[in-house]
Order: structure tokens, then C-alpha cells, then sequence
């Protein structure tokens, strides 16, 4: 598991109060019940974390939380 997939699943446990080992790397933003204003939130986290902006588009595209991780690693 890769540093950013971590740090996206701290992010997520934090912000949706879900227990981490609940978020998964194949768990999707909707099962995890990321909404548009916990995205605007993950989306600032992103960029404190990574120097990464993306957009709300890019966040909500993304059909897993590996790929976001990937998608975060490869816009480095």
C-alpha cells in the first residue's frame, strides 16, 4: 500500500468518522458516502498533502480509492 493511499484513507476516516479498516484501497467514494462538500474537503487535503490540484471532476471520476492514489502519483 502506498504512502498516498494511506494518507487518502486517513483523510477519509477522519472527515466520514468510518473506521479505516473499513476504507479500502477497491472501495468506491460513493460507498465510502463522499458528497460533493467532503470532496471540495478531500480536494483541499490533497493539495496541503501532495501539491496536487485536481479537480472536483477528476475526485468524482475516479472509481476507486487506489485509483485516486494512482491518479494523485501520477500528477506528481
Amino acid at each position: 500500500m502506498t504512502d498516498v493511499l494511506l494518507a487518502l484513507k486517513r483523510i477519509i476516516s477522519t472527515y466520514s468518522d468510518l473506521p479505516s479498516e473499513r476504507v479500502g484501497e477497491a472501495s468506491t467514494l460513493a460507498e465510502l458516502d463522499v458528497d460533493s462538500i467532503f470532496a471540495v474537503e478531500l480536494i483541499l487535503e490533497i493539495e496541503q498533502l501532495f501539491g496536487v490540484r485536481l479537480s472536483l471532476d477528476e475526485i468524482v471520476a475516479d472509481e476507486t480509492l487506489g485509483m485516486l492514489a494512482d491518479r494523485i502519483i501520477n500528477h506528481s
